[in-house]
């Protein structure tokens, strides 16, 4: 299924410290004087994407709800033929009136919450009142059988209750989890000292995590995402970028600038190194993201034999 990744724009009521579009919004205002796309802007992409080929979008910011043609845009996104997936902090669906608007056009949520606790996750999403409105978002998406992905950027503050955020998930009524390791641009290279944990410091707890779920039920569905396969020995089928693999197009539109192929563009802004080429996963593994190694250097990386 070939897809389209399309940006709504930066706006967005969370202010999260791993945040990587912040040196983005402040360019978008600078060179365009505002950071969403307009309707007629969004309506165009989202028409020219169909016509490559594409089945597949995903709705994504900055925070979609905070759109006031959102509604108008899915019809749009419907009426194309679409899939429709949407990227979001779910804190608008804490009103279970406004969620119920969304329920027409059966899309697959991708729901960030970063921690088990309110201290935890808003110490991330520097947004009072975050935890327990995401919280509650989930909770109706789950009562009206929406379809959810949980979202999880792993990171110094919250890395070590991976397994508590999986618990807290599967409570909810969650059986799809993505972990994801922060990719440091924006707030998260502005922040790197307090956000980028060592991948040796996260292994163990991630494999924790794994064991844990795995025992819970083995019908979940759970990946991490830009974790070498050097660091996931045993557990390599989680490995996210596995999903990649494959002919598939995927149209990544940024604000501005061309159309990228993100199958592409992801390899160049990830590092290989010379020990990778000495290991079984070679041809598989991605690397970690290129920011990585300029601050704590290649040499946690060894090769799998």
């Amino acid at each position: 299924m070939n897809s389209a990744d399309i940006k709504l724009g930066y706006s967005c009521n969370n202010n999260c410290i791993h945040c990587v579009i912040t040196d983005q919004k402040k360019n978008a205002l600078k060179t365009r004087g505002n950071q969403d796309r307009t309707t007629e802007e969004y309506k165009k992409e989202l028409y020219n994407s169909r016509i490559n080929g594409c089945t597949s979008v995903t709705f994504t910011g900055g925070e979609p709800t905070l759109r006031k043609d959102l509604l108008e845009l899915l019809n749009y996104a419907k009426s194309l033929g679409f899939r429709i997936n949407m990227q979001t902090n779910g804190r608008a669906f804490y009103y279970k009136k406004f969620a119920e608007r969304f329920t027409p056009f059966n899309i697959t949520y991708t729901i960030a919450l970063h921690g088990h606790t309110a201290e935890m996750h808003e110490s991330i999403t520097r947004s009072k009142e975050s935890f327990g409105q995401t919280f509650k978002g989930i909770k109706n998406l789950v009562e009206l059988k929406q379809k959810i992905w949980g979202k999880v950027v792993i990171s110094k503050k919250n890395y070590k209750n991976l397994k508590n955020i999986s618990k807290m998930f599967i409570d909810l009524g969650i059986l799809n989890m993505n972990f994801a390791f922060p990719h440091a641009q924006g707030n998260a290279w502005k922040h790197f000292d307090k956000v980028v944990p060592k991948y040796t410091k996260i292994k163990k707890y991630i494999h924790e995590t794994i064991d844990y779920v795995e025992f819970y039920n083995k019908n979940i569905t759970l990946s991490f995402e830009t974790i070498p396969f050097c660091f996931m020995v045993g557990y390599e089928k989680y490995v996210s970028e596995l999903k990649f693999k494959g002919n598939k197009h995927i149209e990544l539109k940024q604000l501005d600038g061309k159309t990228k192929d993100w199958q592409k563009i992801r390899l160049q802004i990830k590092s290989k190194f010379k020990q990778c080429k000495k290991c079984k996963y070679d041809s598989i593994c991605e690397g970690p993201w290129k920011e990585y190694p300029k601050k704590y250097g290649i040499r946690e990386f060894s090769p799998v034999s």
